[in-house]
């Protein structure tokens, strides 16, 4: 098939690659624009284009696809058939979306309706959700809201994080697309209406969302700890500077009711004191340092032992 592939970040790619390796005519992209990255501000490319352009593939990076009547001509020049729709940003106007006589297929990172936007695989570990999914749905002008195509189930493994996670599900959605797509042009698949009355929704996660209530339960903390990675991450605050807790897991055999919630623990290990118990930390990030082993964080400072974190 002739088409336009949209998206932006690098969970795009397997699907990117699963369209060519399936024999698809893939006659341009659509990204964001280069945005400044890293401490140093540097402008950076979205890895889809760098990706495509590799491979020959032209590019265009309008500000606001929305709002650009030039970007829109140029696709409708191409007269694709059909656009295939991963982790764009934002949300397609109408006269976009009306440009491909098959529509636009977009790849959903949850078993839709439930967890439509923009965080559904944090929320999904965060609510300690035992499985997810992968959705290919029809676009319509809404918040994930266009009829379903296909779904695939996928366990959670309580091990993993955001991160590795959400690139897992865009590597089992890339060939699922591709089937998808093939079985929408053979008229081999109905569109399903989602059941609205059923979904359920996703906020944008912020930079106060990751700081940790220690009063919480440690199951609690441990959820956040793994839905917040990346990005915010999870953190609290020892003598006003930010300590991001990047691994931890339950310490079931401590038992010190001395402690209040957010209190340390120290001998050759770090342990804080939660509303239910205790976390053994693994890895820490001291604000202004590198990441560490949290042996090596407690190495050559005292005091430690009996801080309370926080603000």
């Amino acid at each position: 098939m002739r088409l336009v592939f949209i998206g932006t970040p690098e969970f795009s790619i397997p699907t990117l690659d699963s369209l060519i390796d399936h024999g698809h005519d893939v006659v341009s992209v659509l990204t964001k624009p280069d945005r400044p990255t890293g401490r140093g501000r540097k402008m950076g490319e979205p890895p889809v284009k760098t990706y495509a352009k590799d491979l020959n593939i032209p590019v265009i990076q309008p500000d606001s696809i929305a709002k650009d009547d030039l970007a829109i001509r140029h696709l409708a020049s191409l007269q694709a058939e059909v656009a295939v729709v991963v982790a764009y940003g934002a949300l397609l106007p109408r006269n976009l979306l009306d440009l491909f006589p098959l529509g636009c297929l977009n790849l959903h990172p949850s078993s839709l309706p439930k967890y439509r936007g923009p965080s559904p695989v944090a929320t999904a570990i965060l609510e300690g959700n035992e499985t997810t999914g992968v959705t290919i749905m029809l676009l319509d002008e809404g918040m994930d809201s266009g009829p379903i195509l296909s779904q695939e189930k996928v366990a959670i493994d309580p091990t993993e994080n955001c991160h590795e996670l959400t690139t897992r599900l865009f590597k089992i959605g890339g060939p699922l697309m591709a089937e998808t797509l093939s079985l929408w042009k053979s008229n081999g698949i109905e569109a399903i209406p989602q059941d609205n009355s059923t979904a359920t929704f996703t906020k944008p996660l912020s930079r106060v969302d990751g700081e940790i209530d220690w009063s919480m339960s440690s199951a609690k903390i441990l959820r956040a700890i793994k839905a917040f990675h990346p990005w915010p991450s999870t953190y609290t605050f020892i003598h006003g500077k930010i300590l991001k807790i990047i691994t931890a897991s339950d310490a079931r055999q401590l038992d010190d009711i001395s402690l209040e919630p957010g209190q340390m623990k120290i001998d050759s290990d770090v342990f804080i004191r939660t509303g239910t118990g205790f976390l053994k930390l693994h890895i820490l990030q001291l604000e202004g340092r590198n990441a560490a082993k949290a042996h090596d964080f407690i190495h050559g400072q005292k005091g430690l032992d009996g801080t309370l974190l926080g603000r």
